[in-house]
This record gives C-alpha cells, sequence and structure tokens, in this order.
C-alpha cells in the first residue's frame, strides 16, 4: 500500500495538537509556501491550497471531529503506526504525488469497507434510507468528480444491482481508471481552471479527499451504532454545487 500523509503530517503536528498549535504551525508553513512569497508561482500556490485544506479541516471542530473518526477506523498496521508520525510535508513541485497518495490511500480504505461489509447490510435501513443509498453516493461521488465534474444537480444514477459484488465491481472500475487518470495527469492539468467552474482540478482532487473522508467516518459509525442518522454532507461550501 503507498500511503499518503494525514492532515496533522502535513502541517508537522501531533494529532493531540491544540487549535492553537495548528494555527501557529500553518502559519509557519504559510510564511514559507504562500503564493506571495514565491513570487505567485502556480507550484507554489497548488501546495499551499493542500495546506490550506488541512488546516480548514484541523480548526474546524465539527470537521475535526469527523476526520479524527476516520483516521481512527482506518485498517492495517502500516496505516495506524504513521498516522501517530510528524513527517514534513513534501515539497511544492510534488503536489500531484501528494494528492494522488492521499487519494490511493483513501481508496485502499473504501475497498477493505466494501470487503469487510456483511452483504445483508446492504439492505439495512437508517431513518428510512437504506445502506446502499448511502455506498451509492460515496462512490459515484468519486467517479463524478474525477472523471467528469458536472455538478449534483443531476439525479444520481443507479448502478442497478445493489449487491456487495456490483458495488466491489463499480469501486474496481474506478480504482483502474483513477489509476490511469493520475498516470496521464501533468501539473499543468492540475492547476488549469475547469471549463464549467471557476475552480482549477486541485480544488476538485481535494474535494473528493473531504467527501470521500466524511463518508467513510459516518458509514462506519452508523454500522457501529455510534450514530443513528446520516448527516448531510456541507456541499454549499465547496464552491462546487
Amino acid at each position: 500500500m503507498q500511503a499518503g500523509q494525514t492532515y496533522y503530517q502535513l502541517l508537522s503536528v501531533t494529532e493531540n495538537a491544540s487549535s492553537r498549535e495548528i494555527k501557529t504551525a500553518f502559519r509557519k508553513l504559510a510564511l514559507q509556501y504562500h503564493p506571495d512569497k514565491n513570487k505567485n508561482s502556480p507550484e507554489s500556490a497548488s501546495y499551499f491550497k493542500v495546506l490550506l485544506n488541512a488546516y480548514e479541516i484541523l480548526t474546524d471542530k465539527q470537521k475535526r471531529n469527523q476526520y479524527d473518526a476516520y483516521l481512527r477506523s482506518r485498517r492495517g498496521q502500516e496505516t495506524q503506526r504513521r498516522a501517530g508520525t510528524t513527517d514534513s510535508g513534501p515539497e511544492p513541485e510534488n503536489t500531484l504525488q501528494s494528492i494522488y497518495n492521499q487519494i490511493n490511500m483513501l481508496l485502499w480504505d473504501v475497498e477493505d469497507f466494501l470487503r469487510e461489509l456483511d452483504p445483508v447490510l446492504l439492505f439495512k435501513e437508517y431513518t428510512g434510507t437504506p445502506l446502499w443509498l448511502y455506498v451509492e453516493k460515496l462512490l459515484i461521488y468519486i467517479d463524478k468528480w474525477i472523471f467528469n465534474p458536472k455538478g449534483f444537480e443531476e439525479p444520481l444514477f443507479s448502478i442497478k444491482s445493489h449487491t456487495k459484488l456490483a458495488f466491489l465491481n463499480y469501486f474496481y472500475h474506478i480504482r483502474v481508471g483513477i489509476d490511469k487518470y493520475f498516470k496521464d495527469l501533468s501539473f499543468d492539468d492540475l492547476v488549469r481552471l475547469l471549463p464549467e467552474y471557476n475552480i482549477m482540478k486541485i480544488d476538485v482532487l481535494l474535494e473528493v479527499c473531504k467527501h470521500t473522508t466524511f463518508y467513510l467516518a459516518n458509514l462506519k459509525l452508523l454500522l457501529s451504532g455510534e450514530i443513528v442518522l446520516f448527516p448531510d454532507y456541507p456541499y454549499g461550501e465547496s464552491g462546487l454545487v
């Protein structure tokens, strides 16, 4: 497994860091990587977005709680060991690799979740909503926003068969596509504005990371009985819809 850095590692703080410590760490990195300090280079601008995304999540109490729930639920000794370290962040020119590593890590966690899921639970309803619908939304969001972002004003399509095998097959289709997509993706692609929106591809990919983390954390909390109502994802904050 090719692991990616946690948001704590990106900011070089521990997971029990206070809000003040997180802010101090971010300000220190901002002085080094802010575009204004680097002649507004695209490399520094893109890396600053990665840092800012981590900062905004870790300084928001609710978002940090959700992210911490996700980290606690991650599988594998390697990921658990890495979650407690404070590796320094990658250099700006490696921003593309950093984002790929984050998405790759999340995809491994999605695969673990699907493989370990009891197929019977797909049809269990939580406050009137079957679990398969949440799983479908998780996969479709990754699929649509990475390959063909056009917003969510359109009704979600159905994968037709709500079986564990159908979801796994859909996931593997996405997985293979993402590996090929990043292989062909250049840094110029990453910072190019999307025709439909006044945002760059990097914004979309960071949003995919946030959405996947949110859904994985809450799906596991739902199955463990720690929550009974799946919270709404705050689409409006992203500026993508």
